[in-house]
């Protein structure tokens, strides 16, 4: 894993005379509930920044260390290691333990990094890195005592807190009640997207399946028929049967869905009709002075030239009605350069037609920090903006309902994930990446940190985001393995194209996420790859795999992973969580010479994976699926495979007989490509498949 770099910002008023930003008390910072963070500050923000590097670990991400504003006063060690003693929280209910714990190893205070350890008294139940074993049902509750020790510039001192671990039920009616009290459909009041992940899986390896009183609004698949803009809203009862074994529970959701707002996806221009006021600027300082001084529906407008170092936080909130617009006048005229960071820390602001070359970001965390709720960064290109020897995000989210659409990011060479969504907590985000090209990420050589996009990190995992990533164009995206990597739950992968690309779609950890309609060209490039899947529930539907090329042992056209735990059950967070109950439905693998491979570099085979109506025409000289590890109760119907060599080979295990539900032949068919380039049967594997091409997705100015 990378060095990871916590940037101290250092905040000086803008034409108001001197002031800073006041500190938060440690524990609004740690929470377990979703957080509000509408904005009333009327202030905008210069920063500086300094780097404070916190040493390589596999397990060290944002999430273990809390960065709190300058404050006002100074303070001795002393008195900053009691703020911290005194204010932080475990943010869970400290009688009532059930799911691991979240234990923060570090707090910055202005320029002090307060050192923490923890120390559990009963390692068997609490570890010392918060990973919680429940005991079993009979055993009673455990009381365990964690102490939380801190240091700063040799002062020392510590906290207890004391936890009581409920048991588990006695029975499997027990825990699917558990499961069922706990099972979320949608977190809000109302659905205005057209996709809803019904998740298949829950805690204690249960299975969840569903019905619903109207399949015309939405379907068992999750596809949602939203009311048009003015039409009233539609409700529909969702009914789940929640098991284990032969317990069951049943659940039904009303579903309320609402329309979207016609405003949603289009693009940004000085004729939209929200826009109250336009703002022009031609220098920095007119800049800043508009920045700091913005209202809800001004518009602050570029005009032509060169903008050098470019460095704020904007706090200025905009409305839904309203919004704060900040975007060129003509990006083709208008460009950002030099170490520059837009920092947008506010509500409702939408960031349009604005181009970044010949610089590099000033944070760490990227060119374009998007923390608040409802923020919308369209039509922006971010081409080459890195130096050689620094890693760097380019787009860093935070909050929630944000939207990152029409842009393109070119020719990233250095470390750090290209656009990182944030988790601060087990709170859902509802992003929408959509109709973004993401171009020419260098190869990082088998280094880690590499990402075009990240969901999370493992610390939350095991909630859900309900974050969307669709029809985007990836083409030579090679930073690492992991061009998407999900450590999350409910994330909706959908629509995208990906185009000579060194890497996966990674469901890296976190449950029931959709794969769903994607187009995977590796055009027999060494070490292109397709999807790949550790834990539980994740559907991987109707997507087209073309001409992957690899032999390694964790890259293929799907690769269905074994872990370090038993499938079901909890083991620390940022571990191999084996994969079981993946549904694989509908998907077409064409010339790959690996098309399905079960990875054996772990100690537990995947359990339960469900084969259903697939297509394999292998690469000629090589068979359809690879076995390291064979799955444990693999299901497979009506699915059509094809090798001119043999139904399984170049594994570890060498031989596996044709399954019953697969039809398996050694002539390979004929596919005739159609207008899109596709090879498709029009009845096996996938169908209806479109690709993402430069006219449908990046920015608009530079589209053919």
């Amino acid at each position: 894993m990378k060095k990871l770099i916590v940037v101290l910002t250092i905040c000086l008023v803008l034409l108001t005379g001197c002031s800073v930003q006041s500190t938060l008390p440690i524990s609004s910072w740690v929470t377990t509930s979703p957080q509000t963070t509408t904005k009333n500050e009327n202030t905008a923000t210069l920063f500086t920044t300094t780097t404070v590097p916190i040493a390589d670990s596999t397990v060290t991400t944002l999430t273990d260390t809390m960065t709190l504003p300058v404050t006002t006063t100074e303070m001795t060690p002393f008195e900053i290691v009691q703020h911290v003693k005194s204010n932080l929280e475990l943010g869970v209910d400290t009688s009532d333990v059930r799911d691991n714990l979240v234990l923060l190893k570090e707090i910055q205070i202005g320029n002090d990094l307060v050192l923490i350890s923890w120390e559990s008294d009963n390692k068997n139940v609490i570890n010392n890195e918060g990973h919680v074993v429940r005991p079993l049902a009979g055993n009673g509750d455990i009381v365990v005592t964690l102490t939380a020790n801190f240091s700063l510039s040799g002062t020392l001192d510590y906290r207890d807190y004391v936890l009581t671990v409920k048991e588990l039920p006695s029975s499997d009616l027990g825990l699917v009640e558990e499961v069922a009290a706990e099972l979320i459909v949608w977190p809000e009041a109302k659905l205005n997207r057209d996709f809803l992940v019904l998740p298949r899986v829950g805690n204690f390896a249960s299975k969840i399946e569903w019905e619903t009183s109207d399949p015309d609004l939405i379907d068992l698949q999750g596809n949602v028929q939203l009311p048009e803009w003015g039409e009233p809203d539609q409700v529909v009862t969702l009914y789940s049967t929640i098991s284990i074994g032969d317990a069951m529970v049943f659940r039904d959701y009303q579903i309320t869905l609402t329309a979207k707002d016609p405003h949603d996806g289009i693009p940004i221009t000085l004729s939209d009709d929200r826009i109250l006021r336009i703002v022009p600027v031609s220098d920095k300082i007119a800049l800043l002075t508009a920045v700091l001084n913005a209202e809800p529906g001004d518009a602050i407008v570029l005009e032509s030239g060169n903008y050098y170092d470019v460095n704020f936080v904007m706090t200025r909130s905009g409305t839904k009605e309203n919004p704060i617009f900040f975007l060129a006048r003509d990006p083709r005229l208008s460009t950002i350069k030099g170490e520059s960071t837009l920092h947008f820390k506010a509500d409702h602001i939408i960031i349009a037609n604005l181009a970044f070359s010949e610089g590099r970001p000033s944070s760490d965390q990227g060119v374009i920090l998007l923390e608040g709720n409802y923020l919308r960064m369209t039509n922006i290109l971010i081409d080459d903006f890195d130096q050689a020897g620094y890693d760097y995000k380019w787009v860093s989210l935070t909050g929630k309902y944000h939207e990152v659409d029409n842009n393109t990011f070119d020719g990233k060479e250095t470390g750090g994930s290209l656009l990182t969504i944030w988790r601060d907590d087990l709170s859902p985000q509802f992003h929408n990446i959509h109709n973004n090209q993401f171009l020419n990420y260098q190869d990082a050589g088998g280094a880690n940190g590499y990402e075009t996009i990240r969901v999370g990190t493992s610390t939350y995992s095991q909630s859900d985001s309900y974050v969307v990533i669709e029809n985007n164009r990836f083409e030579s995206v090679n930073g690492e393995i992991e061009i998407i990597s999900i450590k999350s739950g409910r994330v909706l992968v959908r629509g995208n194209t990906f185009i000579d690309s060194l890497g996966h779609v990674t469901c890296r950890h976190g449950k029931n996420n959709v794969i769903e309609s994607n187009v995977f060209f590796g055009n027999s490039i060494t070490d292109t790859g397709g999807i790949r899947a550790y834990d539980g529930g994740h559907v991987i539907r109707n997507n087209y795999v073309e001409a992957i090329f690899t032999s390694s042992n964790t890259r293929g056209g799907v690769v269905i992973h074994s872990g370090v735990n038993v499938p079901g059950t909890d083991t620390v967070l940022n571990a191999q969580w084996t994969s079981f109950d993946l549904l694989i439905v509908e998907n077409t693998f064409v010339d790959c010479r690996q098309s399905i491979l079960f990875d054996g570099k772990y100690s537990y085979p995947a359990h339960d994976p469900e084969f259903i109506n697939n297509l394999i025409v292998a690469m000629p000289g090589y068979a359809a699926v690879r076995y390291d590890k064979v799955p444990i109760d693999a299901i497979f119907a009506d699915n059509h495979f094809y090798s001119d060599t043999a139904y399984s080979g170049g594994g570890a295990v060498v031989s596996v007989s044709v399954p019953i539900g697969v039809e398996f032949q050694m002539t390979l068919p004929t596919l005739e490509r159609d207008s899109s380039g596709l090879m498709l049967h029009p009845t096996w594997g996938a169908r209806n498949l479109e690709v993402v091409n430069q006219e449908d997705s990046g920015v608009y100015w530079l589209r053919p």
